[in-house]
């Protein structure tokens, strides 16, 4: 496209962008749970099956911690305890000792789930980190090679923009999303599970009143959660419509200036910022008032629990004493917490979903002129009548308006042929047909006797246009 094309089509994207509203929002796309992983080979399924089964036993150290702590707080109890009109104080000497071996070994207990947690974590997230860092890296490069092997006319109807953020963010949120954050998630799920275990078998009575304010926890929290992303949405929009602005100001100074649009602009950018800098309030606010929700119901959820607990110990509830009030309560309260704890790493996993379906859309497609393909005739020199028969073409970035109608054009070896014509005529399009950047919609292009676009890539692959003809271009 010729400098007086591009500065008129500059023009027009300029007063377009300065009236029209604000485009609809799309329905938001997601891969499948199990295809986001479709880049993995052996050795990472290996790797992700060992991670899984790693998170699943560091999120049981968790629930038995409790259990050893209603062991140790029953020993202490126990061996505190002097009967009345005692005067056999051997016994008691014994009784300490006793405690004192039984809370030894408890305590190697919980260094030993302490060492397991720790050697299990490590595990968990080191091999995730590895395998999501292997697949990022095939989706990287696939993907790259997919946007070059497509043919010019795709690059027209996309934003290159646009490319480059799903180069670089998109792609980062599938590593994101495909990581450690999927060994937490397991992890969460593991002490959730064994953690309401534990709470059942050791007195369901108590894990039932305990897990009664469990949904007020969670629809507070879910609800602000839901208020807190949107406002968040509309902050990052806000910004990202302000940074939008300023480029397109910044990338067409001259034409702002010609119009004595500054002013103009200037309420454009500063009203962006005022709209971002509104809902950071307001998300800032709905984050406090959700957290404050949270303590609120949580403090009021211990205090039940063991107002309930002492009830059943002074009641004479069978298999009910202060270890076991301790154990229940913890195990619950840690089994309610990673259900909180495991919503943001759905969040992120559904993230990255939703990013996977833009960029394996890209690696997929397949381009009508590929770029990497060998097939094709590829002769060293053209010798031979260049012939457009019947050619009828439009760019796919504007279907409506027909550049060539029927053009007919015979080039004998040897000629020096000038196209003249005001701009918009098609004269760089016959041009682009001849290299065979496009492919004609209608009527065909040969030279040589070979149709240049036949399946599955004419005739001219690695030497387009190369030393066989030359073009000199209005300047």
């Amino acid at each position: 496209m010729e400098n007086s094309e591009r500065a008129e089509e500059m023009q027009e994207n300029y007063q377009r962008n300065g009236t029209a509203e604000e485009q609809p929002k799309l329905r938001k796309e997601a891969v499948g749970s199990i295809e986001i992983f479709r880049f993995a080979d052996g050795l990472d399924i290996t790797l992700m099956i060992l991670g899984i089964l790693a998170s699943l036993v560091n999120g049981a150290c968790l629930p038995l911690m409790p259990l050893v702590l209603g062991e140790m707080s029953d020993n202490l109890i126990s061996g505190c305890l002097v009967q009345t009109n005692t005067t056999n104080y051997q016994n008691c000497t014994q009784s300490q000792e006793k405690l004192n071996e039984d809370m030894t070994l408890l305590t190697l207990y919980y260094v030993g789930i302490g060492v397991a947690a720790l050697i299990f974590g490590y595990i968990q997230i080191s091999l995730w980190i590895i395998t999501a860092a292997r697949q990022t890296k095939r989706i990287r490069k696939q993907f790259f090679h997919s946007v070059l092997a497509q043919d010019i006319g795709w690059f027209d109807s996309c934003d290159i923009g646009e490319l480059n953020t799903r180069m670089t963010d998109d792609i980062d949120k599938i590593s994101d999303g495909i990581g450690d954050k999927i060994a937490l998630l397991f992890q969460n799920m593991s002490t959730f599970s064994i953690g309401l275990a534990v709470g059942l078998v050791k007195g369901w009575k108590l894990t039932l009143v305990t897990l009664s304010t469990s949904p007020l926890i969670m629809a507070s929290a879910a609800a602000c959660s839901r208020m807190v992303i949107s406002l968040t949405s509309k902050e990052l929009s806000a910004y990202s419509k302000a940074g939008a602005v300023a480029e397109e100001v910044l990338s067409s100074i001259r034409t702002v200036i010609a119009f004595r649009a500054q002013e103009k602009e200037l309420q454009r950018y500063t009203q962006n910022l005022k709209d971002a800098k509104d809902f950071g309030i307001k998300r800032t606010i709905a984050s406090k008032v959700s957290l404050g929700a949270v303590y609120f119901f949580m403090n009021g959820t211990y205090g039940l629990a063991f107002w309930y607990g002492t009830s059943l110990i002074l009641n004479g509830e069978p298999g009910y004493t202060i270890g076991t009030v301790l154990a229940v309560f913890f195990s619950v309260i840690h089994s309610s917490y990673c259900i909180g704890a495991a919503v943001p790493h759905f969040e992120t996993f559904a993230i990255a979903r939703g990013a996977a379906f833009h960029i394996f859309q890209v690696i997929d497609k397949k381009p009508s002129i590929d770029n990497f393909s060998t097939a094709g005739y590829k002769p060293e020199s053209i010798e031979g009548t260049v012939e457009f028969k019947n050619v009828s073409f439009n760019y796919p970035s504007r279907p409506s308006i027909k550049i060539l109608k029927g053009l007919n054009l015979r080039i004998k070896s040897g000629e020096t042929v000038a196209l003249v014509g005001l701009n918009g005529s098609g004269k760089s399009t016959v041009v682009q047909l001849l290299q065979r950047l496009y492919d004609p919609d209608d009527g065909f292009v040969s030279a040589a006797s070979k149709t240049m676009h036949s399946p599955p890539n004419g005739i001219w692959k690695h030497r387009r246009a190369g030393s066989s003809v030359t073009f000199h271009f209005q300047q």
